[in-house]
Parts: structure tokens; C-alpha cells; sequence
């Protein structure tokens, strides 16, 4: 019997084999992993066909051999010896570290896949296949069949509050500000981890940012949201001071990692009050218009930012050259905006 699942915590997947009790004999364990880019351009050698799955992109395609299973007792060389018969519990990391075995082996280090990243500098987007089978004397005994939708992480693009480090620190009006950015995992459910990491760091005079940030943040949150507003556990900023900021998006694969925005700093300046504006208070569709109305904004965004801290629009009454917008079709112009399809020239805005 094989068990499997597509979630498993940071290891991406785990398999386990449970034999039955009456079984005794030798089996050998197929691990079949392949990628199909949603790109048609993107293409690997692929010399090996995997069932019910086409053309793509080979991760993983080897075989443990040799693993005898006896009486109460199961052995596999280099695994296990001399344990009590259960279940086997195969983890991705684990697999992923197999050696090169047999003559048509795909070992992850050297992949077709891996090479496509490398040439990439990133995974694309597209499906995983996975496929594990039992085998005995070169018979299938039993196999499971996994796939799931990727999407790569991109990187967090801070919209509001301050700017990049490189032009200064931004004064602000707030001991207590909002944050917004955009993000390719907002909304997601990654439990038992949250797809973002908000920091928050204090830049001392006479201390560099990178060494700031080098260090553990005053201020720290996980969310599955691009927008936060100022948690009531955290200490207030004091005027005068320099700050900054950065958010780190989820890599789940072998290890939970991190991909880091650009860090924006501010300081509040003297008279700064601890502000409750609308956008604290608002619903999820008020925080996620204001998020993409900000992207929109793009390089204008100076002109939003002060309607924003103090009312948020209604989402159920957009419109745009007279006719309802919805949210969903401003998520659309967010991304062809991202990727260059439009572009926005001016922004006005008026209450």
C-alpha cells in the first residue's frame, strides 16, 4: 500500500510504503517527478515517457532497488536494516539526494529541470506530476499519482509607507502606520506557515542599514494579507528616528526560505500622531482595492497615498470610462501593468 500527500510541511511531499503482513519478498520503489511549463516555448530533453502525463520536464526518475522485506523485518541497503516491519516514510529531501543507480535514471542534481532554472534563473510556472510505484520482479504491485498547479514566488514590491533606503527616509505623519505591498501569495494558505514575513528594524545613527538588518527585527509579523496595519502588540515608533522595512515571501520547497523585497525606510516626524485611519479598520475587499489601486498608481502613487490613509473607496462602486469594474478586472490590470502590457501615464484623485 502506498500513501502519499502533496502537503507535508517544508518537505513538499512524503511517501510511505506499508507492506501487508502476509507479504515477504524483494520490491524495488519507482520515483517518477516531472515538470510541465505552462510556456509552450519551454521545453527539456525528454526521453522517457511517464503515464497519462506529456511532453515536459524531468526532475526525478529513478528506482530504489533491492529492498527485502522478510518475516517482521524489512532491509534496504544503505537504508534500513534490521527494523520492525510498518510503514516507510520517504521524504522529497531525501529522495532528492539519490544517487544515479541505474541506466535510465534521472537524478535531481542533474536534471533536465534543474537546468531549465539555472538557464531561467527561476522554476516556471506550470503543473508537477508525481508518480510512485511498487515493483516486484519488474511487475507494478501497486503505484499513486499526485499534481498540482505551480506558481512561482515573486518577489514582494512595497507600495506604501516610505521609499527605497537609496533616496532617504521618508517623514511620516504616524507612530502607528500602515503597511501595503504586492505579492504573488496573497491569500494563500501555506499552513502551518504564512506566505509573508513583515519586519520592521530601527537604524540607530552611525549604523548602516545592512547592518540593521543583519540583525533580529524589533518588529515582526507572519500574514497571508499585502496590507497590515500597525498590530496593537507592537511598541509605537518614536518621532525622529529612522526606520525600515521589508517583506519576505514563502519558497516551499526542501526547506522553507525566503525571498526579500526591497527595503523601504521612513521616519516619523515630530507631531506624528498614532493615526486610526479608515484603511485600519477596513474590510478584506477595502485592504486588497487599496493595495491595487496603489500598484496601479505605480510611480504616481504620491497623489493616492494621502486619500488612502484617511478614506477608502467603496469596491462596489468602481468604475471606470462610466461602465462597473469589478475587483477581479483590476487584479487584470494590475498584472498587465506588471508585465508591461499598459502603462499609466498620470493619476488624479478627488473626494
Amino acid at each position: 500500500m502506498l500513501t502519499s500527500s502533496p502537503q507535508a510541511g517544508p518537505d513538499l511531499f512524503q511517501l510511505g510504503l506499508h507492506p501487508a503482513p502476509a507479504f515477504h519478498g524483494d520490491v524495488s520503489v519507482r520515483i517518477e517527478i516531472k515538470s510541465i511549463p505552462s510556456d509552450p516555448g519551454l521545453s527539456c530533453p525528454d526521453p522517457y515517457s511517464m503515464v497519462g502525463v506529456g511532453q515536459g520536464c524531468w526532475l526525478q526518475r529513478e528506482t530504489i532497488p533491492n529492498m527485502r522485506l522478510t518475516g517482521v523485518e524489512a532491509t534496504a541497503d544503505g537504508m534500513w536494516s534490521g527494523t520492525h516491519r510498518g510503514t516507510r516514510w520517504f521524504s522529497a529531501s531525501h529522495l532528492a539526494r539519490l544517487p544515479k543507480q541505474m541506466d535510465g535514471d534521472i537524478s535531481a542534481p542533474t536534471s533536465p529541470l534543474r537546468d531549465l532554472v539555472a538557464r531561467l534563473g527561476s522554476v516556471p510556472a506550470g503543473q508537477i506530476h508525481f508518480r510512485f510505484s511498487v515493483l516486484c520482479d519488474g511487475k507494478e504491485l501497486s503505484s499513486t499519482t499526485l499534481k498540482g498547479d505551480y506558481w512561482p514566488v515573486e518577489r514582494p514590491t512595497l507600495l506604501m509607507l516610505g521609499t527605497p533606503v537609496k533616496t532617504g527616509f521618508q517623514e511620516i505623519g504616524s507612530l502607528s502606520p500602515t503597511f501595503v505591498w504586492n505579492g504573488s501569495l496573497t491569500g494563500l494558505n501555506l499552513a502551518p506557515s504564512a506566505p509573508y514575513r513583515l519586519s520592521v528594524w530601527e537604524v540607530p545613527n552611525g549604523v548602516s542599514v545592512e547592518e540593521a538588518t543583519s540583525r533580529l527585527a524589533s518588529r515582526s509579523l507572519t500574514t497571508a494579507q499585502s496590507m497590515s496595519s500597525w498590530p496593537s502588540t507592537w511598541s509605537l515608533l518614536e518621532p525622529g528616528k529612522r526606520y525600515v522595512w521589508r517583506v519576505d515571501a514563502l519558497k516551499r520547497g526542501i526547506a522553507d526560505e525566503w525571498l526579500s523585497s526591497e527595503v523601504f525606510g521612513f521616519t516619523p516626524k515630530d507631531g506624528a500622531l498614532t493615526l486610526q485611519s479608515g484603511a485600519h479598520g477596513g474590510s478584506a475587499e477595502q485592504s486588497e482595492l487599496s493595495r491595487l489601486l496603489l500598484a496601479l498608481a505605480g510611480p504616481h502613487r504620491a497623489k493616492v497615498e494621502p486619500v488612502l490613509r484617511t478614506d477608502l473607496p467603496d469596491p462596489y462602486s468602481l468604475r471606470m470610462d462610466g461602465k462597473i469594474i469589478d475587483l477581479a478586472r483590476l487584479r487584470e490590470l494590475v498584472r498587465e501593468l506588471q508585465v508591461q502590457k499598459i502603462s499609466v501615464e498620470s493619476v488624479e484623485s478627488s473626494r
